[in-house]
């Protein structure tokens, strides 16, 4: 190793770059330079060759230390800012606690230039301290967090089903499932005794400019899919004439039927069909209830930024990448957008969210997943721009089913500008979900410590990991979980850092259980799983593995049959002293074909693949709820 490269590893350390790292194969890796010059200009880092590590090292050495971090986490006993600057400054501090009582603080740094004000007593929440020292007023945000998150694991024994909403069937569906379904599903699910349904996300989409099935890769994590909206139910409020014709339509009625008797979802003409309905009921909305929409977008200018983005990349019909420079850098106007389009993307948003308010006063708790991220054509990467990186994108390196590592298309946020803002975005997402969500899963819960960056023009197996602060992060997740009474769930498959797991168990959030990684060895029939972790959200599978019928056909176990190995393993775990159990829909009728497969694109029918049986079937099966009966008398019984 030269010197120059030597100084590149300790400066990519300091910007938080994991310069080794073993990967999902359990080989030791170690970052390339080129790698590692691009990953630092991701970061803001001015460098072209490795020779120009040392004076950037220089200048850092000589630079003045910060005097105050930009986020501080502390707990309702005490917070503790720690200033750091020339011995005998003097500084005033001022604190607004989030209710709006402040705190003055004053002092000098001691001799060796640093300062830890006690903060005192605060309640749980965001509050906001300024430092007035050497002619500077520097900012902090104080992250004042439980102890443990809202709903840690505590012996509950809970139990529910998964399903992903656009694969629900009905009579009346437009070619995919939506929240009306989904909340007679929830009815079904307290029916049999469970206490909570899980579903993929269900994020904004584009359809049109950037086309996108998968819902992990969504428009926006900050607003909802109108796809899922139900029209039976907005008709009924609004009365719309408009909607009455077409609906009444040879044409309407005609792709309607083909949609419902496709196997696979169609987004596309799902989305154009249900749009033109929307459309219509978007318009008389506006004509009934102007006033209240109107009022809607004022108290929420985020809303109103969103549905001016969506209507200006219509107009435009090309995603954000491609407009003028002033409409890249976040600016539009009225002249830029069609009013019609504009009040449609605003009222769609109203619709979902008072259609969520519905499924909450359901006796039946929605799991909800939060995304790694957003497209890289999304509205949150547009209108959150500092915050994001460009020229990277966020991955896995490779593991046992992926060789080549994984490219999710996904831009990471930028951790240091997200701190310096307080983290506001990631706050965003997190409440955007919880207001709806009992219990939240966080996809790659990794990402809280660190992400797999691939800058352009790398494969996907070179890769390297960028550290986050996971306290904060954490403290985040802790806050809003008890304010909005929701439980964690880490998703904490694939490669794990050995430090995640024991920070999940200390702040009280759930880990995940998949019963065919954890088949007991020692037993021939296939039949033994290994005991599940208490504090874990056991399954039999993901949205990401096979089924168990799946499963079970390319396994070698043949001394049982298919239905017998899933309903064993299923009252193994029920019987367990697991926190929470996951039962997959599709598993109680053996189905064999998955909803993803992980790796592949368009050639392969990922999220696309519709449940074979329709709700009234499901709602029929005897046998099947006298089954479900011994499940639910399995998790009441005490261990």
């Amino acid at each position: 190793m030269t010197d120059h490269q030597a100084d590149l590893l300790v400066l990519a350390t300091l910007c938080g770059i994991d310069t080794e790292y073993v990967d999902g194969l359990g080989r030791a890796k170690s970052a390339q330079p080129d790698v590692i010059i691009k990953v630092l200009q991701a970061l803001g880092i001015e460098i072209q060759c490795a020779a120009e590590a040392r004076a950037i090292l220089d200048d850092r050495t000589h630079a003045p230390q910060r005097i105050l971090a930009p986020c501080i986490v502390g707990s309702p006993e005490n917070s503790i800012a720690r200033l750091c600057g020339i011995a005998g400054q003097r500084f005033e501090a001022l604190l607004r606690v989030e209710d709006g009582i402040t705190r003055n603080y004053e002092g000098a740094l001691d001799e060796e230039g640093g300062y830890a004000i006690s903060l005192g007593e605060l309640p749980p929440g965001y509050h906001d301290l300024d430092v007035h020292i050497a002619d500077s007023t520097l900012h902090a945000r104080v992250l004042v967090a439980p102890a443990r998150a809202y709903g840690a694991p505590d012996g509950s024994r809970a139990w529910g089903f998964f399903c992903p909403t656009y694969a629900l069937r009905h009579d009346r569906d437009w070619g995919i499932g939506d929240l009306a379904a989904l909340g007679r599903m929830m009815d079904w699910a307290r029916q049999q005794g469970a206490s909570f349904l899980g579903t993929v996300p269900l994020l904004a989409a584009n359809y049109r400019e950037d086309f996108q099935t998968s819902p992990y890769s969504p428009m926006s994590r900050l607003f909802w899919n109108e796809i899922y909206l139900d029209i039976d139910s907005l008709q009924t409020q609004y009365d719309c004439p408009a909607l009455r014709t077409l609906l009444k339509s040879a044409e309407h009625k005609a792709e309607g039927l083909r949609l419902r008797e496709l196997q696979l979802v169609d987004y596309a003409a799902a989305s154009a069909h249900k749009r033109a309905a929307l459309w219509c009921i978007a318009e008389e909305a506006w004509q009934k209830r102007g006033e209240s929409l109107t009022a809607i977008l004022e108290e929420n200018s985020s809303l109103r930024r969103y549905a001016e983005f969506r209507a200006a990349m219509e107009a435009s019909g090309r995603t954000w990448h491609s407009w003028q420079k002033e409409q890249r850098a976040g600016t539009l106007s009225p002249a830029d957008y069609d009013l019609q389009c504009f009040r449609y993307h605003a009222f769609v948003q109203i619709a979902l969210e008072e259609e969520f308010v519905k499924l909450a006063d359901k006796d039946c708790t929605l799991y909800l997943d939060l995304s790694v991220g957003a497209a890289g054509s999304s509205y949150d990467v547009w209108n959150y721009s500092e915050s994001f990186t460009q020229g990277v994108d966020v991955g896995a390196p490779p593991d046992g089913l992926f060789e080549g590592g994984q490219n999710w298309a996904l831009p990471p946020l930028h951790p240091q500008a997200s701190r310096e803002r307080g983290h506001d975005y990631f706050i965003e997402c997190v409440r955007t979900h919880m207001r709806h969500a009992g219990m939240l899963r966080i996809d790659h819960v990794m990402g809280l410590h660190r992400l797999y960056w691939i800058p352009s023009g790398v494969s996907a197996a070179e890769g390297v990991y960028v550290r986050y602060p996971a306290d904060e992060l954490y403290a985040i997740l802790r806050i809003e979980s008890h304010r909005n009474s929701c439980a964690l769930v880490g998703e904490d498959l694939g490669t794990v850092p050995g430090e995640v797991r024991p920070m999940m168990a200390e702040f009280g959030m759930h880990r995940l259980y998949v019963g065919q990684f954890s088949v007991d060895e020692s037993d021939s029939t296939g039949m033994r799983l290994s005991e599940p972790p208490v504090n874990s959200i056991a399954s039999l599978g993901t949205h990401d593995t096979a089924t168990v019928a799946g499963w079970f056909d390319e396994s070698k176990i043949r001394d049982v049959n298919v239905e017998t190995l899933m309903r064993g393993w299923t009252e193994q775990l029920a019987a367990s002293s697991v926190a929470g159990l996951l039962i997959n829909l599709e598993d109680l009728w053996l189905e064999r074909e998955p909803q993803n497969r992980p790796g592949t694109g368009p050639e392969m029918p990922n999220w696309r693949h519709k449940m074979v049986r329709d709700e009234s079937a499901i709602h029929r099966d005897v046998e099947l709820r006298e089954w479900l009966a011994t499940i639910n008398r399995l998790r009441a019984a005490k261990n």
